[in-house]
């Protein structure tokens, strides 16, 4: 089947003044939103160039483009958002950004995936551990409120453990650009799912600010 425009929008992400247009395209899966074979192209408003990215995630659900100042206020970087379709919510981000006459990822859902890891234990007395092991970081949620059919399921009268337990951490189902400060150049908010005994049994979320900061998101 032959390869059809996806989505398309029109700014400067060549950094000369003249909007360049983006596009991503890809071969649809029948009448439905689901995509497949999919490609980042960018044509240079000045020379009519065209620039043409296979994409590492290359299926998607309704998948979209947004121009966004990431790496300098005067910028427009190139974030691409890729639902996966699956239950959880999972969507897989992907950014691009000119740099020295190319186009060159910065960010992917899998790098960060693997990166930023966690670890979510039950413990004694109603209560959670979500530690974020990369920051170092360990938040404690309560378990009060989940009523005493989930309550009796993991633990027994005297708020002792029935077993060991331990939840686990959605992929990125969120990444939105915020200007928190106000100056042009947009942060980026990650957000993440905390499940505790099956993917629905929601206990909070992870929110990570990330910066762009010596030539990588910290």
């Amino acid at each position: 089947m032959a390869a059809s425009i996806i989505t398309s929008v029109k700014g400067d992400v060549t950094y000369d003044g003249i909007p360049d247009t983006v596009s991503l395209i890809g071969v649809q899966f029948g009448d439905s939103n689901a995509w497949q074979q999919m490609s980042l192209v960018i044509q240079n408003g000045a020379t009519g160039r065209i620039t043409a990215i296979a994409l590492p995630d290359d299926a998607a659900y309704a998948p979209s483009i947004a121009l966004v100042s990431l790496t300098g206020k005067d910028k427009r970087d190139i974030l691409l958002s890729l639902p996966t379709g699956g239950s959880g919510g999972i969507i897989d981000y992907i950014i691009y950004t000119y740099d020295d006459g190319t186009f060159r990822q910065i960010f992917a859902s899998d790098d960060y995936n693997a990166t930023y890891t966690y670890q979510i234990q039950y413990l004694e007395g109603y209560a959670v551990k979500a530690a974020s092991q990369l920051n170092r970081q360990e938040y404690f949620i309560d378990l009060t409120g989940k009523g005493s059919d989930y309550l009796n399921q993991l633990y027994n009268a005297d708020g002792s453990l029935r077993e060991p337990m331990e939840g686990f951490v959605n992929p990125l189902s969120g990444l939105y650009p915020i200007d928190f400060d106000g100056d042009g150049q947009s942060s980026l908010l990650a957000w993440q799912r905390i499940a505790g005994l099956y993917n629905a049994d929601s206990l909070g979320y992870f929110l990570n600010t990330l910066d762009w900061q010596g030539g990588t998101f910290v």
